[in-house]
């Protein structure tokens, strides 16, 4: 009886363990996709500002296809978001939506950034209390 129960416990031990692991998986898949999330707002803001994803692409210093991350982009939100011409690219309305979005996150990015660094600075300082 005791090793049917050491079993059971060790079976249970098992199925959490690979909960915890797929749960932590999950939780780095989030992550990077966050991250590339992150980068495609950056390409996205750099092809509004220069009309053209080469440009963008030569201001970030960065290689990889762009315009595939856009498509994909596009295609999962379901609606263009640049007009392409044939020597630049323009924002469609869906994409001037998203475009004040982004920058009013890197804003408040920004903004947080510079809360910790407050932050950081006010730990090291000296108190003197008389």
């Amino acid at each position: 009886m005791c090793s049917w129960w050491f079993c059971c416990i060790n079976y249970r031990k098992s199925i959490i363990l690979k909960a915890s692991f797929f749960a932590l998986t999950d939780d780095l898949k989030a992550t990077q996709r966050k991250a590339c999330q992150h980068r495609l707002f950056i390409y996205i803001d750099q092809i509004a500002r220069s009309g053209s994803i080469r440009k963008a692409a030569e201001r970030l210093h960065f290689a990889s296809a762009i315009n595939r991350q856009l498509i994909a982009l596009e295609e999962e939100l379901g609606t263009p978001l640049f007009q392409r011409l044939p020597r630049k690219m323009v924002l469609t309305a869906a994409g001037e939506a998203l475009i004040h979005h982004v920058r009013q996150s890197f804003k408040e990015i920004e903004i947080a950034q510079m809360k910790i660094e407050e932050l950081k600075g006010l730990r090291r300082g000296e108190v003197t209390v008389e």
